[in-house]
């Protein structure tokens, strides 16, 4: 081989050497073994089966000491001696996984074993001063306790639970989120702390009220309950319809938009003279057996609302409400725009 070949296979050499040892990465890796790496990262992502991988005690059927995501395997009966889950730790996620929660032999709808009496469990309940608590993905039946008992929990979040015949559906502490949640038969629905958001739920016969708390209430029904929605903060495009008293009970500096209320006893209410500067906007109440808006706070706003076929429509007080354009129904086919703000429990129209 000539010598100039040799220089140039030389060259050849040298140069695929370099790039390996650019691709290699540094010569000197980080500190510690690979093993122990590994393990770190496979503990930080590590599911643990709730079933198999935690005990309880006397009280509760599992209890959750560590932060982590846990994970159902299969079904959960509870029984009417303790608890089911209890979660004593912050910076927990439990999957329900899709499976159900039961309370075998718990007292049936509304509790009639007693309200914290002998036999009134509780499904999943979190200890007082946590953060960072969610359940998701699952379903509750049978309970004389609560179902989801996370009052006293800071930022939990409750999402995509069926719960049907449980004491308290939902308790959530403040600056919580509840979504894609459906109640039926409880003593009571879904109950928020403040600055909370309750977005997407469904509460269908409480006895007691479907949705309470402070905060954002978002695309929400409640149905047949005693009162629908008992709340301050706003209420966004939700419905209620068949409760026995009042469809949207509405606090001081509370808003309602784009809501209907139909066949309750009182449509939209502001009660008491402590409560001020209430807006609604834009909401619709129908087929009330009482009032289909009645101020009794101070300082309210009513405007661009429809009433109709209730026995009072608007009853504004004396508190100095104002009301916008409202579109009333007097008959079949008078649609007139009112702007009087005398006072009157049903304005009379004449036919234009």
């Amino acid at each position: 081989m000539s010598s100039r070949h040799s220089v140039f296979v030389i060259v050849i050499f040298c140069g695929l050497l370099f790039a390996g040892v650019m691709l290699a990465g540094p010569l000197d890796p980080p500190s510690g073994s690979i093993q122990e790496t590994d393990q770190l990262r496979t503990k930080a992502d590590a599911r643990i089966p709730l079933n198999t991988g935690v005990t309880g005690n006397f009280a509760n059927s599992f209890v959750i000491n560590e932060p982590g995501s846990y994970y159902l395997t299969s079904d959960v009966s509870v029984s009417s001696a303790r608890d089911g889950i209890r979660i004593a730790a912050s910076f927990v996620t439990l999957d329900l996984n899709g499976f159900n929660i039961n309370g075998v032999g718990n007292a049936p709808f509304r509790g009639e074993r007693g309200f914290g009496g002998p036999g009134a469990s509780t499904a999943i309940v979190a200890a007082s001063g946590l953060r960072s608590v969610t359940v998701r993905n699952g379903s509750f039946d049978n309970h004389s306790g609560d179902a989801i008992n996370l009052g006293g929990v800071t930022g939990a979040v409750v999402e995509d639970v069926r719960i049907d015949d449980a004491r308290g559906a939902v308790l959530v502490g403040n600056t919580s989120r509840v979504s894609r949640v459906t109640v039926t038969r409880s003593d009571s629905g879904i109950q928020a702390g403040e600055n909370c958001v309750v977005e997407d739920c469904v509460v269908d016969g409480p006895s007691g009220t479907a949705f309470s708390g402070a905060g954002v209430f978002r695309r929400c029904t409640a149905a047949n309950a005693s009162i629908g929605f008992d709340v301050q903060g706003r209420v966004v495009d939700c419905n209620v319809r068949d409760n026995a008293t009042d469809g949207f009970r509405l606090g001081t500096a509370s808003s309602a938009s784009g809501c209907v209320a139909e066949a309750n006893d009182i449509g939209f209410i502001v009660v008491g003279a402590s409560v001020v500067g209430v807006r609604i906007e834009g909401c619709v109440a129908v087929n009330n057996a009482g009032e289909g808006f009645r101020f009794a706070g101070v300082g309210g706003l009513l405007v661009g609302s429809i009433a109709a076929n209730n026995a009072v429509n608007f009853d504004t007080g004396s508190g100095g409400n104002a009301i916008g354009e409202i579109i009333t129904l007097t008959t079949a086919n008078d649609r007139v725009l009112d702007r009087d703000d005398a006072g009157q429990a049903n304005f009379a129209f004449t036919a234009p």
